[in-house]
């Protein structure tokens, strides 16, 4: 009774009795999810640099010229924006412990996704709302700042800009999105380590 016992504890693969592999999805999210994070943090402190660089320029530009550079770059560094940095900074931390956690097959790594995605999509309206009005504001100022000729190419200008920021807020909410899907419903599976004390298999 004892083998019986422990041989139906034991997951099999077939008719073989050979121990079933676990499942390879918890590896692959945890690792897309730490490079993601890595790419965000890097993404976030190389802009919240861009703010001391940018003022370094502006100083080394002529004189006649550093009144019209700092109406351009006062909206994409306005305290707003460094601030939605910072937080987007944070935000791609937990992203990072949700993957370690996942790859580790522990259950606190689905709660963690979770806890990521909606902070991905809070965040990522947010962002872009901020830099959709960013654009507009430079936008004008160039408009304003620009001649008869150079209208139609500042136009174009302004279409591919557009298209750009459509396709990064595309790129931005794809895995907050699937996150969410994979977590959610999905994640009522056994396999998905639903239970608070169950880890991930």
């Amino acid at each position: 009774m004892s083998q019986i016992g422990s041989e139906s504890q034991t997951p099999a693969s077939g008719d073989f009795g050979i121990p079933a592999e676990p499942p390879a999805w918890p590896k692959v999210v945890g690792i897309i999810s730490i490079v993601w994070g890595c790419l965000g943090i890097i993404c976030n402190v190389c802009s919240l640099g861009s703010s001391a660089v940018g003022n370094a320029l502006v100083n080394m530009a002529p004189p006649d010229q550093r009144e019209q550079i700092k109406q351009q770059m006062a909206a994409s560094h306005s305290p707003l924006t460094m601030g939605l940095y910072v937080v987007g900074t944070l935000v791609a931390i937990l992203l990072i412990a949700a993957g370690v956690q996942t790859l580790r097959r522990q259950a606190n790594g689905r709660a963690l996704h979770l806890l990521w995605g909606v902070l991905g999509i809070v965040m990522a309206v947010a962002g872009g709302a901020v830099g959709l009005m960013n654009m507009k504001t430079q936008m004008a100022n160039m408009q304003q700042n620009a001649n008869a000729q150079a209208a139609q190419a500042q136009q174009m200008g302004m279409t591919f800009g557009y298209v750009f920021f459509a396709c990064i807020m595309v790129l931005v909410v794809i895995w907050p999105v699937f996150v969410l899907i994979w977590f959610g419903p999905m994640g009522k599976r056994p396999e998905a380590g639903a239970g608070d004390q169950e880890p991930l298999v």
